[in-house]
């Protein structure tokens, strides 16, 4: 492509930067039509039902666990379990949450001892939540 021919929006005039505006909405508005479209054929297909009275989706998930199973695979196990929000990476995240905010509650109803303090005494616990982690899994 000649760059010469390129003029850049702000050197052209008011009406033909409408106008091209124009034909941009006009060209993403059918560019969103057409992702929609997609989209609710896919959702059509993987929520029909099949003969055995189950959808597509299901008996595709049924079907990844038995590979997942049958192969042992422990990373595609780790993924069905953080599909299913039950994976540990998710799990030790959520009890460090709560950990956090137990731990800010009780430094901030502390009487004794300054907030800085409380909030060191708080990370510390968490630091050691983590290296404790770590030397797990590398074990």
């Amino acid at each position: 492509m000649n760059d010469q021919n390129l003029i850049p929006a702000n050197r052209r005039s008011k009406t033909e930067a409408r106008e091209n505006g124009r034909k941009g909405g006009k060209a993403s508005g059918e560019a969103r039509k057409q992702r929609k479209a997609i989209k609710t054929a896919i959702l059509d297909a993987i929520y029909a039902e099949t003969p055995a009275g189950t959808t597509v989706l299901e008996e595709m998930v049924a079907g990844v666990i038995s590979r997942v199973i049958k192969t042992g695979d422990p990373q595609a196990l780790e993924k069905l379990m953080e599909y299913a929000d039950k994976s540990p990476k998710r799990n030790r995240e959520e009890a460090e949450l709560k950990l956090k905010q137990a731990q800010a509650e009780q430094a901030e109803q502390t009487s004794t001892g300054t907030a800085a303090e409380a909030w060191a005494d708080v990370l510390g616990q968490i630091r050691e939540v983590m290296e404790n982690d770590e030397a797990d899994g590398s074990s």
